[in-house]
């Protein structure tokens, strides 16, 4: 199982522990209910849905370093690829030749405007030596 599946699998687990209809979800991620029967089985979500999907059943979406810590969390991962590039002391080269693909494919992958499929994020990171995952969400202390 890939990495996004599990964190796939997980959300799912999660959304079933908290008793939430998939209607609910639905409505919450701005979608429709055959959507999220397709990530379940099927396709995969954008980080964006992933990363909101995390926070509605308690769990945050994060990128995780070889050490453990996390580095990076949100909707906005993909907005942290170059700057994890840099912190890992790749090249454009070096992590081309990595997924034996174009330099302009990795180029593409850390300016791009469009969502990132959760799937093509968890590839990208695991090229740069880190993982994403989930991490329970902290509960907020009281003012």
């Amino acid at each position: 199982m890939t990495t996004a599946r599990r964190i796939v699998a997980t959300l799912v687990q999660r959304t079933r522990q908290r008793k939430v209809r998939r209607s609910q979800l639905a409505a919450i991620l701005g979608v429709n209910i055959s959507t999220i029967s397709q990530w379940r089985y099927h396709r995969l979500p954008t980080v964006a849905r992933a990363a909101a999907w995390a926070e509605y059943v308690g769990l945050r979406l994060v990128v995780f370093d070889q050490d453990g810590q996390v580095l990076v969390e949100g909707a906005d991962i993909p907005c942290h690829l170059k700057l994890l590039r840099n912190r890992a002391g790749l090249s454009l080269r070096q992590v081309a030749e990595r997924a034996h693909t174009r330099r302009s494919t990795i180029f593409q992958r850390e300016t791009r405007t469009v969502e990132m499929g959760l799937g093509t994020a968890a590839e990208h990171l695991t090229l740069l030596g880190y993982r994403l995952g989930l991490a329970e969400r902290p509960l907020r202390e009281a003012a």
